[in-house]
């Protein structure tokens, strides 16, 4: 990864050794007697530079941090030419053809902008009278385009002094992406652009990222300005300096003039100001501090004085600082609190007017009158409710045979029931019965152990024997037959009996 822009450019294989006196020559002369050769060098110098502002824009950032240093898309042309400026050993190459390079890519390629005719772009009331800017949507910058524009200022290729340009597409890009941090950086109130870049530099001491903690002064200001005339996404004073970006719960409701609004970006950045210096004065007390313990360890008792009276002043000022913070910040907290105060009053008054509004429309005679009509309608409603349920459709129908048959059915249901209890109790009341000959047939096949297997005919006979007992149990007749009843029918139940009364 190149280092400098030096390395940047002799590492290009289009800037070969054997062509730098060519690329860095003010080739004027090559339009006439060699065009190929002109176009060339032109074209290896917009590519080098396009790649150099879209790839490798810390490498064209100046040194300084002045507004008319460079920055990542808009560079001055001194900084620029001191930038590409190659030493070679013993050799030093000067680009003295820029000025063809940066009019081509201004006025043909439209992809740098002079800004000064940026500035004079954004100027309110200008953007429909200047032939030579194109816009589209209506007045809106999407585009700035300029012709006929010269870098040149002098024969041997010099370029005009402390003019400025700008990559416009890479602006449009930048200007996106920081519209969100404004809002965040300003809370919503106006801020100053020097508190915002102090805001910047700030971050990127901790080691935050991101395009806009990196920009430079005059990268911030292009931005500014642009955003300023896009749509009105944010105020920017270009003379004082104050940032305003609405916050559309409040954009309606501060409504203030520019004097205003530089007060308070004013007493933003005084309130950052001393809390900046009351954290120095915190580091410098504890710096002297430690200072006069070293001197007591060393036993120069006049130098730890000295210091603990440097401790004790830095104390007194630090109390004067904090209580100068105090006042700013009160002033901060009640002006905020009044904006709120507004913003409750705006939204109490509206909603005011909208209950008056909705209360006149909905008067007492009104309602008098609507209660009327609802109350005639229910009770048409009722007449038809009342007369239809008087309707009687097919009377000739003979409702005392259809009650008959239904009775008649339900005593039938009836003695399905009544049987199927009766029978549910004699179940109940044969078991034990039926356990006690189970019992005396076990008892017979363990004493003869020759019947202890019976074929399937036997099994059968078993069978019909049992059910032909269970029948004879069921008529009084085979009560009265059975003349030598087993030890179990001794044991029935006088429910049994009554049961089986019953049901014959």
């Amino acid at each position: 990864m190149p280092q400098t822009l030096q390395e940047l450019l002799l590492s290009n294989p289009t800037f070969k050794k054997s062509r730098l006196d060519s690329l860095f020559s003010n080739f004027d002369q090559l339009k006439d007697a060699n065009p190929e050769g002109y176009e060339a060098n032109i074209a290896t110098w917009k590519t080098f530079l396009n790649d150099l502002i879209l790839n490798h824009a810390d490498l064209l950032e100046s040194e300084t941090s002045s507004s008319s240093s460079n920055g990542k898309f808009a560079f001055d042309s001194d900084t620029l030419v001191r930038k590409l400026t190659v030493r070679d050993g013993a050799v030093t190459y000067v680009p003295k053809g820029l000025d063809k390079v940066l009019d081509e890519m201004i006025n043909v390629d439209h992809t740098l902008i002079p800004y000064s005719s940026f500035q004079k772009a954004l100027k309110p009331g200008i953007l429909s009278s200047i032939p030579l800017l194109s816009f589209v949507f209506g007045g809106i910058p999407s585009k700035v385009t300029v012709s006929n524009f010269s870098t040149r200022a002098g024969p041997d290729g010099a370029l005009v002094k402390d003019e400025k340009f700008i990559h416009f597409d890479k602006l449009v890009d930048v200007s996106k992406g920081l519209l969100p941090t404004l809002k965040v950086k300003s809370e919503g109130w106006p801020i100053l652009e020097k508190h915002v870049l102090a805001l910047f530099a700030e971050a990127k001491e901790s080691g935050e990222e991101g395009k806009e903690v990196n920009m430079s002064p005059l990268d911030f200001h292009c931005c500014l300005l642009y955003l300023s005339k896009i749509g009105k996404l944010i105020e920017f004073n270009e003379n004082s300096g104050v940032i305003n970006v609405p916050d559309n719960e409040r954009a309606n409701k501060k409504v203030m003039d520019e004097e205003s609004k530089t007060s308070i970006a004013q007493l933003s950045y005084s309130i950052y100001l001393l809390n900046e210096k009351c954290e120095k004065i915190s580091l410098k007390i504890l710096e002297q501090s430690e200072l006069a313990r070293q001197s007591v360890k060393k036993q120069n008792m006049v130098e730890a004085k000295t210091r603990l009276r440097s401790k004790k002043l830095l104390e007194n000022q630090l109390e004067k600082t904090h209580s100068s913070l105090n006042n700013l910040l009160s002033i901060q907290f009640k002006i905020q609190e009044a904006s709120d105060n507004l913003v409750a009053v705006d939204i109490l008054d509206s909603n005011a007017k909208v209950l008056q509004g909705l209360n006149n429309q909905a008067t007492a005679e009104n309602v008098d009158d609507l209660v009327d009509d609802i109350t005639s309608e229910v009770e048409k409603i009722n007449d038809v409710t009342t007369q239809l349920g008087g309707l009687k459709i097919n009377e000739d129908e003979n409702d005392e045979e259809l009650d008959e048959e239904l009775q008649q059915m339900e005593m039938e249901e009836l003695d399905k029931i009544e049987k199927s209890e009766k029978m549910d109790k004699i179940e109940n009341a044969n078991l034990p019965h039926k356990q006690a000959e189970s019992s005396q047939e076990s008892a017979a096949r363990e004493s003869s152990p020759e019947d202890a297997f019976v074929d399937a005919e036997d099994s059968n006979a078993l069978s019909d024997d049992i059910l032909e007992r269970f029948k004879k149990l069921k008529t009084p007749t085979a009560i009265s037959e059975n003349k030598k009843p087993v030890a179990a029918d001794a044991s029935k139940s006088e429910s049994t009996k009554q049961a089986i009364a019953e049901l014959n």
